[in-house]
């Protein structure tokens, strides 16, 4: 399922009104990835990057170009999920929010 720009808007709009969102956010990441829905898990997260810390700061913590990660977070590039895994642990991290 490809994620259209009016629902990233929405999200990152969704954020900034409401950080706590972001941890629900991740939240439902994590239970697509689990389910095998690697599509639609990555587009969230790419929008979650964009709408809090961005691709360069979430690059540093990874040790990851972040050409690199703008490619992972590509809607073209199909990426394992235990790659997806360790960026959502990153940007739990980097935003202070708990694992679930």
């Amino acid at each position: 399922m490809e994620l259209t720009r009016d629902f990233e808007r929405g999200i990152t709009e969704r954020i900034a009104a409401d950080p706590a969102f972001a941890s629900a956010v991740l939240d439902e990441i994590d239970e697509l990835l689990l389910a095998g829905d690697d599509a639609t898990a990555r587009g969230m997260l790419r929008a979650l990057v964009m709408g809090t810390i961005g691709v360069d700061a979430l690059a540093r913590p990874l040790d990851t170009a972040s050409e690199s990660l703008h490619q992972i977070l590509s809607t073209d590039v199909a990426f394992p999920s235990p790659g997806l895994s360790a960026i959502v642990s990153a940007l739990k991290r980097e935003l202070g929010v708990a694992a679930s």
